[in-house]
């Protein structure tokens, strides 16, 4: 008996001492350098944030809303910090935003314990990456200080990092049944669905417009489309989920490489630090010519998280990258097809810009598959994603129906797509396809529950052969 007492002290004192340790302060990250930084002028008209200069501005930040619940951010500057420093003057307000919704969101989630210890692990990345990327941190950590925002730059840290550590932790096992039993909003979720337009050669993009259902928490609204030039080095356009721009999911490059990632996570991030894939996939689309150049520099990086990525190019190479236990699997779709693969997969080759072929170039399809989680509220975004999702095939076929002569109403074909034909049996929802030209770019809308008369539309082309 008394040994079990002794015992039961014992773990008592271990408990309270691993509580202390996991809620003591952490203080803020050491080797933040302060910097000076010119004169930056706010401008309405402008649309953001500019170096006070003479002549035109060569050095900015603005906003620039593309409709829908998109906005494209466009940066310019000199070097890294620059860069951050800019992005945090201009859109301050989103960044804090971003920042107090993920500690609510994943606190809620995994409870303060785990969150803590989340963001204690997130300092091997201060230490591990590259210093442009460390001087982007610092960057933005200075532009909100500046705009008056009471922040510590570890704080900014975890911002770019914590989708690699927090699910890596206990918080990937504990974290479900605590949501289930104790968070109050039981069953919400903040999803997503995106719509993407087609990248020019010249590394600009025709249109971006984004669908999503409403956001839970204020910080997880808009997208943003991100484009960066540094020191006249090829444009790097990106895509965050997240109004704050710190996260990474899909991005261009100039030279047409386009990437969308899914299911990223990190398991061995305390024995290897490394760049968090926020940045390694910036690094990645700098310096990348083709998607097979892009994949091999991944690779490379030894991340273990790479888990099911697609990249196309304007070559039309179609690449698939997935993570199997202690190697990469690459798989050239367009030679091996998609064996074995899941929806995922359909969505993130609808939402990058795939099939990049010349039939293809100028099309822009409106709306796109979820990439994730199935919105539930805006009915336009289930259009290919209802009962099953549309297979990879039809909508290679969708995409690839090239109307003959004027593109006008008149030209609206009609879709029935096979597989929910035959496991329903029965008449089911009808897509209708319209083209039309607006300023110049071709586009695809659609309409659903139509009487289409005689006119289904069954198409034996895969674009992916041409």
């Amino acid at each position: 008996m008394k040994k079990l007492i002794l015992f039961l002290i014992f773990a008592a004192g271990l408990i309270v001492i691993l509580i202390f340790a996991l809620t003591t302060s952490l203080g803020d990250l050491k080797g933040v350098e302060t910097r000076e930084v010119p004169e930056v002028v706010k401008d309405e008209a402008f649309g953001g944030v500019y170096v006070k200069t003479e002549g035109e501005p060569t050095e900015y930040c603005r906003v620039i809303d593309v409709g829908g619940k998109s906005k494209f951010l466009q940066v310019r500057a000199d070097d890294q910090y620059m860069i951050g420093y800019l992005k945090a003057r201009a859109i301050s307000d989103e960044m804090i935003s971003y920042m107090e919704t993920v500690d609510k969101e994943v606190t809620d989630y995994a409870g303060s314990l785990l969150m803590h210890r989340a963001k204690k692990k997130s300092r091997y990345y201060w230490k591990a990456i590259d210093d442009r990327y460390r001087d982007e941190i610092t960057g933005v950590y200075h532009g909100l200080l500046d705009e008056g925002h009471d922040v510590k730059a570890a704080d900014v840290l975890f911002a770019y990092t914590w989708r690699e550590l927090v699910y890596v932790t206990l918080a990937v096992r504990i974290g479900p049944i605590y949501y289930k039993l104790f968070y109050k909003d039981k069953g919400k979720e903040t999803g997503g669905c995106s719509s993407f337009g087609i990248l020019n050669p010249d590394g600009s993009v025709i249109i971006a417009q984004t669908i999503d259902s409403p956001p839970q928490s204020k910080g997880f609204g808009d997208y943003y489309f991100e484009e960066q030039r540094i020191n006249g080095e090829d444009v790097v356009t990106t895509m965050s989920s997240y109004a704050g721009l710190f996260g990474w999911d899909m991005g261009w490059n100039s030279k047409g490489v386009s990437v969308v990632i899914n299911n990223m996570f990190t398991k061995e991030y305390a024995k290897e630090p490394r760049l968090p894939y926020t940045f390694r996939g910036r690094e990645a689309l700098r310096i990348a010519d083709d998607a097979y150049e892009y994949v091999e520099h991944w690779t490379k990086t030894g991340s273990p998280n790479a888990q099911n990525f697609m990249v196309t190019d304007l070559k039309g190479n179609l690449l698939r990258l997935e993570r199997s236990r202690e190697e990469f699997v690459i798989t050239d779709v367009k030679k091996d097809g998609l064996k074995g693969t899941y929806w995922e997969d359909i969505g993130m080759l609808t939402s990058t810009n795939t099939f990049v072929t010349d039939e293809m170039k100028h099309l822009i399809l409106f709306p796109d598959v979820c990439t994730g989680r199935q919105p539930t509220a805006d009915t336009t975004a289930k259009k290919y994603a209802a009962d099953g999702r549309v297979t990879l095939i039809e909508m290679k076929e969708i995409l690839a129906y090239q109307p003959e002569g004027e593109i006008t109403d008149e030209n609206a074909i009609c879709y029935r797509p096979q597989h929910l034909i035959e496991k329903n049996n029965a008449s089911i929802t009808v897509y209708q396809l319209i083209f039309a030209v607006e300023d110049g770019v071709r586009k695809i809308y659609l309409k659903e529950n139509l009487d289409c008369g005689d006119k289904d539309y069954v198409s034996p082309v895969d674009p992916l052969s041409r």
